[in-house]
């Protein structure tokens, strides 16, 4: 009896350890992914939000409408890190929220539409563009 309680006791510590070890590699893994996330979500985007949320008739130039593309490519690295796992839904919803208010920007939406106008385009993003397209359907492509 003694004998099978510390059978139960070893396999529990080591599931215990595996547990944490488990957590602390999906921890350092998501704070690699986060600090690289905003490291590339930059001041200059975001410069360019804010300029563009200011006057919606602004022409992009190409390193803008390039910046822009960037920033989407970013969207749908997120994005498909949470569909592996990797970002914590609370970390999702406070980044696509993010996104759905930047793409009420109409340049950035401008540049979005064009990216995703046909079934290539649309698979280029992992998924996000049918993401966005349940919650926002105005913000995307016909189905």
């Amino acid at each position: 009896m003694l004998g099978l309680l510390g059978v139960v006791a070893t396999l529990y510590i080591g599931l215990l350890k595996q547990k944490i070890e488990n957590d602390r590699l999906f921890v350092d893994l998501f704070v690699d992914l986060f600090s690289d996330f905003n490291a590339r979500y930059d001041e200059r985007f975001n410069d360019l939000i804010n300029k563009l949320k200011t006057d919606n008739e602004l022409q992009l130039d190409l390193d803008e409408r390039n910046l822009i593309i960037d920033y989407l490519n970013l969207c749908a690295e997120e994005y498909l890190w949470l569909i592996k796992g990797r970002v914590p839904d609370v970390v999702w919803h406070a980044w696509r929220s993010g996104i759905l208010e930047n793409l009420s920007v109409e340049q950035v939406k401008g540049v979005y539409r064009e990216e995703i106008a046909t079934v290539n385009g649309r698979r280029s993003f992992y998924g996000l563009a049918e993401e966005l397209n349940k919650i926002s359907p105005d913000l995307t492509f016909e189905n």
